[in-house]
């Protein structure tokens, strides 16, 4: 791993940490203010735009250096940090703040998936899977912690200081990446930017043949586990154990234990001994037989076992999926692959947080839990038949290297 690699694991740490923490505590405050509604808009939106963004605006941004746009991109979230704290302390209409989840939106969108596309150019090939399993390491455990530091810290020092932590996070991250050595250069592509439009991106990620089923069967798994972890978790909680808030902290805090587990230790021994293709069906079968279960126990103890194997079978998964088709996708086309790729997951949160609510009020959380464990094991069958899924994740590293452009050619 080079210097270069580590302060890009650092920035990206400390920022998804910051988004977490600034989510939680939106959300928390426009609740505790009374406005119950606002803070179910402000997260569909946050949720739609994240998508909508990186779905219509990812070929704008391929001809950037990567450093740069990152940058730029966390310089944009201090300003929406700072706008928000303007906006509490002026007497503004807080519907204002809707703009403000638009703008995490558009800054989550881009960030994460760039740093994706940049980590090949900063990690020699032979590394690229060691890469990724600390990249999942650090996503998951952020992803988790960032929410529970986020309602502790504005529970204990309130809303406008946290905001102001949230400020000092993002500068030490962008300190990190001005740091950076690595410049990587941008791509200069044969087409002019008029010719690279968001129609032939989409038709590149289309001729990619392993993305769009990849990217369908994954938004399918998120959907069931993003309204697991907003809406079963407190519900199962709250209507059925009896238990307490922190109850829910501790579930997700096992889920977050199984990710750093899998992602320091079991990944690697489970992929050595069947190999990264067996390694996918395997977690996607862990996931659905987790869920079965959930949905006829009513102990919270077995609740938190089950989640720790969940994040577990997550981390598995994407390790062995994204430590492949990094390096498959071209490098002028990694920033709007990735990009595409990020966003059509991204619409499976508000589809979850419409679908489930209605399952539940209709036929309750256990058929829930059974539907979402039927249709992950039917992924499970499914996603070894995905176009080029047995040679991206069986082939040597090498030989995989913009594997997309060697089976299909480019636009």
């Amino acid at each position: 791993m080079t210097r270069d690699f580590w302060k890009i694991r650092y920035s990206e740490s400390i920022y998804i940490l910051s988004s977490r923490i600034f989510i939680s505590i939106m959300t928390l405050y426009l609740l505790r203010s009374g406005n119950v509604w606002l803070s179910s808009y402000f997260l569909f939106f946050y949720f739609i735009s994240k998508s909508v963004f990186g779905l219509f605006f990812a070929h704008k941004f391929e001809k950037s250096e990567k450093k740069q746009l990152l940058i730029k991109l966390i310089l944009f979230f201090m300003g929406i940090s700072l706008t928000a704290i303007i906006i509490k302390y002026l007497t503004i209409h807080p519907l204002i703040f809707i703009f403000v989840s638009i703008g995490m939106g558009f800054v989550e969108s881009f960030f994460i998936p760039v740093v994706n596309a940049f980590i090949p150019a900063i990690v020699d090939n032979n590394f690229i899977v060691e890469a990724f399993r600390k990249t999942f390491l650090i996503q998951a455990s952020n992803n988790l912690f960032g929410i529970a530091i986020g309602m502790g810290g504005y529970q204990s020092i309130g809303f406008e200081n946290m905001m102001w932590v949230i400020v000092v996070l993002s500068s030490i991250s962008f300190i990190i990446l001005l740091s950076l050595n690595c410049t990587d250069k941008p791509v200069f592509l044969e087409n002019p930017p008029s010719e690279y439009n968001i129609k032939k991106s989409i038709s590149l990620f289309i001729r990619y043949r392993f993305e769009p089923w990849w990217a369908f069967s994954s938004m399918l798994i998120n959907m069931f586990l993003a309204s697991f972890s907003s809406l079963i978790i407190p519900y199962f909680i709250v209507k059925i154990a009896g238990g307490t808030p922190i109850s829910v902290g501790l579930i997700e805090g096992c889920a977050a234990g199984g990710a750093i587990f899998s992602s320091c230790y079991l990944q690697k021994k489970i992929e050595k001994i069947i190999g990264k293709d067996r390694c996918v069906v395997f977690s996607f079968f862990i996931i659905g037989l987790c869920f079965f279960l959930l949905a006829f126990s009513h102990y919270i103890f077995i609740w938190n076992i089950l989640a720790f194997f969940m994040g577990m079978a997550i981390v598995m998964n994407n390790i062995s999926v994204e430590s492949s088709r990094s390096i498959a996708i071209p490098e002028k086309n990694r920033v709007k692959i990735q990009t595409i790729h990020n966003a059509l997951i991204g619409f499976a949160n508000p589809l979850g947080l419409l679908l489930t609510p209605f399952i539940i009020t209709h036929y309750g959380y256990r058929v829930s839990l059974i539907i979402s464990a039927l249709t992950i094991l039917i992924i499970a069958i499914f996603v070894r038949f995905i176009p080029l899924f047995y040679e991206l994740l069986t082939s040597r590293q090498e030989d995989i290297t913009n594997l997309y452009e060697k089976k299909y050619g480019d636009l």
